[in-house]
């Protein structure tokens, strides 16, 4: 039996809820309303996903996006969207729907009149979907371009729609422009409307006489998303696992000045977010003056046949080589030719937001003042930790810099931490100067730092640093996931584990 589930953020009142599952039942589709996302997410484990042919869904569009539409390769989605959120296009196999009333208004229309996408016919109304009749893989949320024949596009359905106006009248956007959201865009509309109706005629009119050459550009940009997202997902299921935790989290680390300890500091946390069983990944920011791959190679050998994830973001069949695991974080670092590739928006996009499925995303940009790619890149980060340390004038010529940043960037969380701190080092008059709050300090440790130059290990992997690293890496913990974390002690560690590091501490 096909089975649709339910999982919003509100309370769907009791007769909508009711009323939308007797039309679903009475077309023998079985209902599962899900109250926590664990739980959603834990359903394919238990459950055969493949018969999940319809999602009601309230969430982010990055975890729509990331997890859902893989997790769920089968259904038709109906989204719920607020108008705040973002402004997104629907695609073939997502309806967009504001409210819970216009989410019974679209089923109904759907199951009983056959008004609705063509995918939601194939996956919902028809008795079974033949598994190779589906695309292979679902496009982005901002990609309008719909793997159909024109028979089966929204064309199509606008004409069916356009029949039964006094009925059902939906909106579908042209390519440019994002759908028109208001509330009445998902329920009846009454003959006094007609004005509306007329401009959306207008609208299409307008776009059919858009320049054959126009439509040539649109038509080859799309071609070109589409294939970057079939790349994203196909890496996302080769080289990530989904989500363990809680929201992903992607954090950018930067410093303007050098010599501060960026790719240091961002691999030794992400083995201490490893130790505390979070999944991980660290993904190199986009520069000519790449260094994480001479880090690792100092710590393992590069993996056999191993392509970077920059190569396979822009070629196909390259999705199960650029997998780099070290203590089970997933390494992204960059390859000495990576720059040579062809970047833009679309291409940078995909390099973003593929990680987007595990718990945590480190990001290491480049050192020094930003590129417009490292800029470009910051749209796409939740917070951005600033590595600062002693040597204050050095900093304060860059003040200006980064308030600029700031001021460019205003939803973007600036946070600093300072690094190699010493008992004298000057946090107080930091936080005058440039007022943003640090998340913590942490210790100098050029002893040790300069005496591991000559270990295969990393700084975190010698219990003796570990363990003056902690409180600092622990109070990034809190800060981040709050103070109901609490971290792993090296003894709770598997014994194996203990000897491996006793044996590597004798190196």
């Amino acid at each position: 039996m096909k089975q649709c589930l339910i999982y919003t953020k509100q309370e769907i009142p009791a007769n909508h809820q009711t009323n939308i599952e007797t039309l679903l039942n009475s077309h023998k589709i079985n209902t599962t309303v899900i109250k926590e996302r664990n739980n959603l997410e834990d359903w394919p484990h238990y459950h055969d996903a493949s018969e999940v042919s319809l999602i009601i869904i309230e969430e982010d569009k990055e975890y729509l996006e990331n997890v859902l539409l893989m997790l769920f390769e089968h259904a038709f989605v109906v989204w719920m969207y607020h108008k705040n959120d973002m402004q997104i296009r629907e695609q073939e196999r997502i309806k967009i729907c504001e409210t819970i009333p216009g989410i019974g208004t679209y089923l109904k229309a759907g199951l009983e009149k056959g008004i609705a996408k063509q995918e939601f016919k194939r996956r919902v109304v028809e008795k079974r979907i033949d598994e190779e009749k589906l695309p292979v893989e679902v496009s982005s949320l901002y990609d309008n371009k719909d793997e159909a024949t024109p028979a089966e596009s929204d064309t199509g359905e606008q004409e069916e729609i356009n029949k039964n106006t006094k009925e059902l009248v939906e909106m579908h956007p042209s390519p440019n422009h994002p759908p028109n959201l208001d509330e009445n865009n998902e329920i009846l509309k009454s003959d006094s409307e007609d004005g509306e109706k007329e401009d959306n005629l207008l609208q299409q009119e307008n776009h059919l006489e858009e320049s054959p050459d126009l439509e040539l550009m649109k038509e080859k940009h799309e071609q070109q998303a589409l294939q970057f997202q079939k790349r994203s997902r196909s890496l996302q299921k080769h080289l990530f696992t989904r989500y363990t935790h809680t929201e992903h989290k992607m954090i950018g680390i930067w410093s303007p000045l050098h010599q501060i300890g960026v790719t240091t500091f961002t691999l030794n946390f992400a083995l201490f977010l490893d130790r505390n069983r979070f999944n991980t990944t660290v993904l190199e920011g986009l520069t000519e003056n790449h260094a994480l791959k001479n880090l690792l190679n100092r710590y393992s050998k590069t993996p056999k046949n191993w392509v970077s994830y920059a190569k396979a973001i822009h070629q196909d069949s390259l999705n199960n080589q650029s997998l780099w695991t070290y203590k089970n974080v997933k390494f992204l670092p960059l390859d000495h030719d990576d720059m040579e590739l062809k970047w833009d928006n679309l291409s940078l996009e995909s390099y973003m937001n593929t990680p987007k499925i595990v718990d945590i995303t480190l990001v290491d940009l480049p050192t020094g003042k930003m590129s417009e790619y490292t800029i470009e890149s910051l749209k796409y980060l939740d917070e951005i930790w600033i590595l600062v340390k002693d040597g204050f004038n050095d900093l304060l010529s860059w003040q200006m810099y980064i308030e600029k940043l700031k001021q460019s960037h205003e939803q973007l969380p600036f946070r600093l931490i300072f690094n190699q701190a010493f008992s004298f080092s000057p946090i107080k008059r930091l936080k005058k100067d440039l007022p943003y709050p640090i998340i913590t300090k942490i210790p100098s440790l050029h002893k040790e730092a300069a005496e591991n130059n000559y270990k295969k290990v990393p700084l975190y992997e010698r219990e003796e640093v570990a363990s003056i690293l902690d409180p600092s890496f622990i109070e990034i913990a809190q800060y981040l996931y709050g103070e109901d974390f609490q971290p792993i002690n090296i003894q709770d560690l598997p014994k194996q584990k203990n000897w491996v590091m006793k044996l590597l501490k004798r190196s």
